[in-house]
């Protein structure tokens, strides 16, 4: 993929490169065997020097992350993450009004965000091809099929929706404006979508911050404010409010131009999409950084072992699996996983073929450190630890900067 998927352009700097990344970082297996055998690929990331987009230079589309079977992504263990999806919904329904409206969402994950929906009047559908609709399929008042939104779809195919929302499903895309556009050319029945919401994580945020192991194989793009509102735009839709205050993500809601260029019911935030020279000087420095932040994590944790430490790692979520990849590179030893989430319990993590187990375990098969592999969850983990700490177990943190605190 030599040419940006934002604008087309060809001209890119190369940013970070990584050998053996596993295919899919929310893929879990049954057993080890099954992880050591599932694979590796390459990932080549790189930012378009005119719209500043990042994209996976080296995906191919033989290793795209098939959502079905083993694959688990799913934060809603979380009381932070629940409010977050609670708060965002009723900020949706304050701009355009969810009662009597059909909403559907594309990749809705264990059904809370459409249940929520669904509580402020809208007319709630749904798809999701991984192992998270089992639970979604139990929440009542929405409709979920177990399947792909088929975006290739023939003219018509698609039920109508007043609203299409796609959460964390546009990075995986490797075509995502042949995808935007579709909304508009005839997939859906009439009356066609008017409303657009989309949420994807903040590139900006993950450069200036050093969020190195953010960047995945099953994440192809990377947007930007300005380069997402540049795409979206270029598929025929004007960008109307920017959501929520957070750093971490980009949420924008779109109008499909066919429908004119009334501004919705509430107020929202104006959308500011002039951030490219901001997100090309950090991309910058972050290629600069990425490789000496490596090593400081790695001396961090050989520091604990060398004093005869063990170590766990806190978080089998993609951010997990992902820095666990590095640090199997690396060398570095790690006893085994914990998570909150019960369903990942018993599996194995690709290419490092560690088990998971439930937080329970720090205390049947004791270490000295866990190290904690979310930034967005950390204190509300840390909390969780505070039984760990207070017997004189050691934290480590990840981001920004490695430390044991």
């Amino acid at each position: 993929m030599d040419n940006c998927p934002g604008c087309g352009t060809g001209e890119f700097e190369p940013l970070m490169t990584v050998d053996s990344a596993p295919i899919s970082c929310a893929t879990l297996f049954r057993t080890k065997a099954e992880a050591a055998g599932s694979g590796s690929c390459r990932i080549e990331i790189v930012m378009c020097l005119r719209c500043s987009h990042i994209w996976n230079r080296a995906f191919q589309a033989d290793s795209v992350t098939k959502y079905t079977g083993d694959y688990h992504s799913s934060v809603t263990q979380s009381p932070q993450a629940r409010q977050y999806q609670k708060s965002l919904a009723r900020e949706l329904d304050d701009l355009v009004g969810l009662g009597g409206r059909t909403v559907m969402e594309i990749g809705c994950g264990d059904g809370f965000f459409l249940s929520e929906l669904s509580s402020l009047g809208a007319m709630a559908l749904g798809y999701e091809p991984s192992s998270t609709f089992d639970t979604a399929d139990t929440i009542s008042g929405i409709r979920v099929k177990n399947g792909y939104f088929d975006f290739d779809g023939a003219p018509g195919s698609e039920p109508s929706a007043d609203v299409v929302i796609m959460r964390h499903v546009l990075e995986h895309l490797p075509h995502p404006i042949d995808v935007v556009r579709s909304f508009r050319s005839g997939l859906f029945q009439e009356p066609r979508p008017e409303f657009l919401f989309i949420e994807v994580p903040n590139s900006y945020q993950l450069l200036s911050e050093d969020l190195y192991f953010d960047f995945y194989n099953d994440h192809i793009q990377y947007f930007s404010t300005a380069s997402l509102t540049s795409l979206i735009s270029a598929a025929g839709w004007m960008p109307l409010a920017a959501m929520g205050t957070e750093r971490e993500f980009i949420r924008m809601l779109f109008k499909n131009s066919d429908y004119g260029s009334e501004p919705p019911m509430g107020q929202g935030q104006a959308i500011d999409g002039t951030d490219a020279p901001d997100v090309m000087s950090v991309a910058l420095a972050f290629k600069k950084d990425y490789l000496a932040w490596v090593r400081r994590l790695k001396e961090v944790i050989d520091g604990q072992s060398a004093q005869g430490n063990k170590v766990a790692v806190w978080g089998a979520g993609a951010r997990g699996i992902s820095l666990l990849s590095g640090l199997r590179e690396a060398g570095a030893p790690i006893s085994y996983i914990v998570d909150s989430d019960p369903v990942k319990h018993g599996k194995y993590v690709p290419l490092a073929n560690l088990p998971v187990y439930s937080a329970d375990h720090l205390k049947s098969d004791p270490v000295e450190c866990v190290l904690v592999s979310s930034y967005t969850f950390f204190n509300e983990i840390s909390s969780q630890l505070r039984w760990f700490s207070e017997q004189g177990g050691k934290i480590i943190k990840v981001y920004p900067n490695p430390e044991v605190v």
